[in-house]
């Protein structure tokens, strides 16, 4: 802070909203979406890769030494192993952290939202890729994100954006403020 002139400022708290569901019903509705994340994911890796030209490394970013269908593959894989976690852990997380819903004012990218909302969106994004499946990009861009809202790859596990991060946040919510349950 010295360095850059920033003020200090103090510490900062999340306030969330109470919510009128009792944690029974929450954690129902994250085990409902949970498992629904699982059979859509499913469903996507059902249909293999033959023909997906948006997996095409010209449509496609490769990362970690891996090419797009291996990151297909196992994104799928992952965002079904962490919704099964959810599903496990939910009985135990923090109400709030389960049912937190961002303001809409709020506006921002990303931004922060509770586990069943990262799970909603994850499902959404999860549906628009099955929707999306056979869609013609037309010629490559050079920009890596051009494809980002549209694309099955992109939707699915293109960046931490996309629904594998949006399990992951979901997940990690999970670990992060699971407590005891009398």
């Amino acid at each position: 802070i010295a360095e850059s002139g920033a003020r200090k400022c103090g510490d900062m708290r999340l306030i969330a909203r109470e919510t009128a569901l009792e944690r029974g019903d929450l954690v129902a509705r994250a085990r409902t979406v949970a498992a629904r994340v699982c059979e859509r994911s499913a469903e996507l890796r059902a249909r293999g890769t033959q023909g997906a030209a948006w997996l095409e490394p010209r449509y496609a970013m490769s990362t970690f030494g891996m090419s797009p269908v291996q990151i297909w593959q196992l994104g799928l894989d992952e965002i079904v192993r962490l919704a099964q976690m959810v599903e496990r852990v939910a009985p135990s997380v923090e109400p709030w952290a389960l049912a937190f819903r961002q303001p809409v004012e709020w506006d921002i990218d990303g931004g922060f939202h509770g586990v069943i909302a990262l799970l909603e969106q994850t499902e959404g994004m999860l549906e628009q890729a099955a929707g999306n499946w056979e869609i013609d990009l037309g010629e490559p861009i050079e920009d890596p994100y051009a494809f980002a809202l549209s694309s099955p790859f992109h939707l699915v596990a293109g960046s931490y954006l996309a629904a594998l991060g949006r399990a992951t946040s979901a997940a990690l919510l999970c670990r992060a403020f699971a407590v005891e349950v009398a």
